[in-house]
């Protein structure tokens, strides 16, 4: 390389402390990581399974009540109402009761403090927004509900058992003779 005139030729120096040392010092540690630190056990809170909107928002706590409430109440109401074509006791579902939040109807009332129940916990209320939960549930009852009765009816409490409907009525005629009109 050709020299300028009027400069200096530059010249290695050796700094104080540092006279003998072929290599570099050891690297720079590592730059920190972002995020949860490596094997950390807390998970975020927003997953793929986190309930959403239909936009795909994520629900807010509130939203996720309101959403569990409505499916609630309208599975609630449907059985009420078919409970009321047989029962007039039904009834009292429909009265309207006072409430902290006001006067509410019977039935929802009682929906709203089981949601209030359930949003303890935040894993129940997740799954039951989700996952259409409460509609399972009410299909499974819906399906045990006749296995249930037919089991109460021959087990439960003044139970017929397994006899066949001609043996019940002998047993009937031989507990409340006829009068005798001679």
């Amino acid at each position: 390389m050709a020299r300028r005139s009027g400069t200096a030729a530059l010249e290695d120096q050796a700094l104080p402390g540092l006279d003998g040392l072929d290599q570099d010092p050891a690297p720079a540690a590592a730059r920190p990581r972002r995020g949860r630190p490596p094997g950390s056990r807390s998970k975020s809170t927003i997953t793929k399974s986190t309930p959403r909107s239909a936009a795909g928002r994520v629900l807010s706590k509130t939203q996720m009540k309101a959403k569990v409430a409505t499916e609630l109440y309208g599975f609630a109401s449907m059985f009420a109402g078919i409970w009321g074509m047989r029962d007039p006791c039904a009834a009292v579902l429909a009265e309207v009761v006072p409430t902290p939040e006001g006067d509410r109807e019977r039935l929802e009332a009682i929906v709203m403090r089981t949601v209030d129940i359930l949003a303890r916990n935040d894993s129940v209320l997740g799954a039951l927004a989700k996952s259409g939960l409460i509609g399972e549930i009410g299909m499974l009852g819906s399906l045990l509900y006749p296995v249930g009765k037919q089991i109460w009816q021959a087990h439960g409490p003044n139970g017929t058992g397994h006899r066949s409907v001609e043996e019940l009525q002998d047993e009937y005629v031989d507990r409340y003779p006829a009068p005798s009109l001679a």
